[in-house]
């Protein structure tokens, strides 16, 4: 089924950290979720492990992973248990995908 999630219709959260805030735009159970983050500069994200994969599209902005620096149009795969740290170096825009590992039975053909 086709959803849509409007401009006006996104919800920002903080998320606990001064200078981040979410907007979920879908959440497909516990395995997928998608959300667009807008980050501040000068946020410092502490190093964290995922306990799922995590895919990151910077949409505007520039921010330091691990020591790399990614800007608009980069992208970002990360394993379950990789571990990273992120420095904000510009007010940005990321979409950001979350997901556990697919049971065997759940990959695709």
């Amino acid at each position: 089924m086709t959803r849509i999630v409007r401009k006006a219709d996104q919800s920002w959260q903080n998320v606990g950290i001064a200078g981040i805030e979410k907007a979920v735009l879908w959440r497909g159970g516990e395995k997928v979720i998608c959300e667009l983050f807008r980050l501040k500069k000068g946020v410092d994200y502490p190093e964290h492990t995922h306990s799922g994969w995590e895919t990151m599209y910077v949409l505007g902005g520039r921010i330091k992973l691990s020591g790399e620096i990614m800007g608009p149009g980069d992208f970002v795969f990360t394993e379950t248990g990789e571990t990273h740290v992120a420095e904000i170096l510009e007010d940005s825009v990321v979409l950001l995908g979350f997901g556990k590992d697919c049971e065997p039975d759940d990959k695709p053909a």
